[in-house]
């Protein structure tokens, strides 16, 4: 799609007025309320039609079942008692559609509390309702959701990108209302499950699947019709079959407006806050500190959020899942991450063994610990995946030091990176937390690193490093040191590997650049064979989020000036106050 007014390019860098800036942000959402032709930047096989999150929003719970602290229930809110059967007992008496009050207090649990309908569990705010996890043998601190696995049945026909139907082999276990997922064996061609079998159908042999939302069922025909439509053209070649998330799924289920920390270290991957097996549910304004594994996880989740969000520290930066901010795992599709925190993690944001059309957007990552903590001089991954195999993701609008899909446990494909401002380096020092930044100079100083077997990934409209970067563009298919600073990293083994032997090169040969600002070069590179130079604001919001208030947006791009803007998220934690 050409707009009708062109911006003013000299030497690959924009030069773009307010006012003419305004008038192409607004046509293109005049004209994006049709069908999406912002697409014709980015190759229909490469992308799809982003629509992330609850549709309409979170909805807001007014009705209030129970006050916690009141008859029957009455926990103390004081930090010493065990509160936690009080609180179950409220969640356990609530009605769907209704809301569990903690009122501002500290609320001590012993062990999980577990949130299995669409009901809301509701504070005052993190600054004033806290809950603490004091139990060094409970995984979880809150749940919502459950989980049970259904048998398969193989599909026959309509397993093309775009289809909104499928005719299987038998529908008699299937109904209106259910979620379902399709999967296939792994097509190694561009996946590959590497070590990691703890996530997905037959040890990940089956790493590549999406969850949809069956509208109807024709027994007779047995064809199920969906929303929304494929996101990819399964191969009868890798069996593809369909099974239902869980036999129930808890729908509309949420966490607002509290504290969460672990007191006591778990001996393993715990969660603060896990959400399995749900659709419509959501985290949101919840502060959660102290990790022993991952602070927030979606497992089998559809259409979720997180949002508005702070997540902070750990027990232990040491390797093997012990520091993970977010995460999204077994499949969950059509989840949307956005206006988050992650603070003084090991990473900050992963996909791992996640479906398609999940959405990170307009998050702030700072301060990424490797194993060695706290002297750690490596550069970890602010965003990213680490478990086969993620696919059509999109990562807009976000500040971070370091993206990397890696090959850790296995491959990723098909991410778009839009309007992400990715400096390679920012580890801000917070007076809320004097103690976290020994200010040591960080090796692995590169914005992308894409590892081995991680094929079609779309880099399209980002800032790239910080003003005065010298060193290379990419380092690929050569040797290297782990000093040397560069724009991109593609196809080695491990961020640790700089050995040119065994690198992968469809890595870079399947890799579409276009439209990115880097530093060291101080010009903005474009594809030649991508004649659309023109950058939408968005590729899933059709306006400016409410969330951003009088902040810019887009606030990211190289057709902007200043470049790299304030995310409302960044200008949260900047403000925050000393701890």
């Amino acid at each position: 799609m050409l707009f009708p007014e062109r911006m003013f390019y000299r030497r690959n860098k924009i030069h773009i007025k307010t006012a003419r800036a305004s008038m192409l942000v607004f046509l293109f959402l005049v004209l994006v309320g049709a069908d999406q032709s912002w697409g014709e930047i980015i190759p229909g096989d490469r992308r799809i039609n982003w629509k992330p999150g609850i549709p309409g929003g979170i909805p807001s719970r007014t009705a209030i079942c129970a006050n916690v602290k009141d008859a029957p229930y009455k926990a103390e809110g004081d930090g010493v008692t065990d509160d936690t059967a009080a609180i179950q007992r409220a969640i356990n008496d609530c009605p769907e559609g209704q809301g569990v009050y903690l009122p501002t207090g500290t609320y001590k649990l012993t062990y999980p509390l577990s949130i299995y309908k669409g009901i809301v569990l509701r504070g005052d705010g993190p600054d004033k309702t806290k809950i603490l996890g004091n139990s060094s043998s409970a995984r979880t601190i809150i749940n919502i959701g459950g989980w049970v696995e259904k048998n398969a049945t193989h599909v026959v026909s309509g397993y093309t990108k775009g289809s909104k139907s499928i005719i299987v082999s038998d529908a008699s276990d299937f109904k209106s209302g259910d979620y379902i997922i399709i999967d296939q064996l792994n097509d190694r061609s561009f996946v590959d499950k590497k070590d990691c079998t703890w996530y997905n159908r037959e040890n990940n042999n089956r790493a590549l699947g999406q969850i949809l939302q069956v509208i109807s069922v024709e027994t007779a025909t047995k064809k199920i019709t969906f929303d929304p439509e494929l996101y990819y053209t399964f191969s009868p070649t890798y069996s593809p079959q369909v099974f239902k998330v869980a036999e129930k799924v808890v729908k509309y289920a949420g966490i607002e407006d509290l504290y969460v920390e672990r007191v006591n270290a778990y001996p393993g991957q715990g969660f603060n806050i896990r959400v399995q097996s749900a659709a419509y549910s959501w985290v949101k304004n919840v502060e959660s500190n102290k990790v022993s594994g991952r602070h927030i996880q979606f497992s089998r989740c559809f259409r979720c959020e997180l949002r508005d969000s702070f997540i902070h520290h750990a027990h232990n930066y040491g390797a093997g899942g012990n520091a993970y901010g977010i995460s999204l795992t077994e499949m969950s599709s059509d989840t949307l991450v956005e206006n988050n925190i992650a603070y003084y993690l090991n990473t900050g944001i992963e996909l791992e063994g996640a479906g398609p059309g999940n959405v990170i957007a307009y998050n702030y990552t700072d301060v990424m610990w490797n194993y060695d903590y706290p002297d750690t001089t490596w550069l970890m991954a602010d965003i990213g995946s680490h478990c086969a195999h993620p696919y059509m993701a999109l990562f807009e609008g976000n500040i971070s030091s370091h993206f990397s899909p890696d090959y850790q446990h296995g491959s990723a494909s098909h991410y778009t990176l839009f309007r992400n401002y990715i400096d390679r380096q920012h580890f801000a020092k917070h007076p809320a937390f004097p103690n976290d930044y020994d200010g040591n100079t960080r090796r692995h100083r590169i914005p992308i690193d894409i590892w081995y077997f991680n094929r079609y990934m779309n880099i399209v409209g980002n800032v790239l490093g910080q003003p005065g970067d010298t060193g290379s563009y990419e380092i690929e298919d050569r040797d290297c040191a782990s000093d040397e600073i560069a724009v991109y990293k593609l196809g080695y083994n491990s961020d640790g590997d700089c050995s040119g032997a065994g690198n992968d090169p469809q890595v870079k040969a399947t890799l579409l650049r276009h439209g990115n600002y880097d530093y060291m070069h101080n010009a903005t590179r474009w594809d030649s064979n991508i004649p659309e130079r023109t950058l939408p604001p968005s590729l899933y919001l059709r306006s400016k989020p409410a969330f951003f208030g009088n902040l810019r947006w887009p606030a990211i791009g190289p057709d902007l000036d200043p470049m790299a803007g304030t995310l409302p998220a960044k200008q949260r934690f900047e403000t925050m106050a000393p701890r």
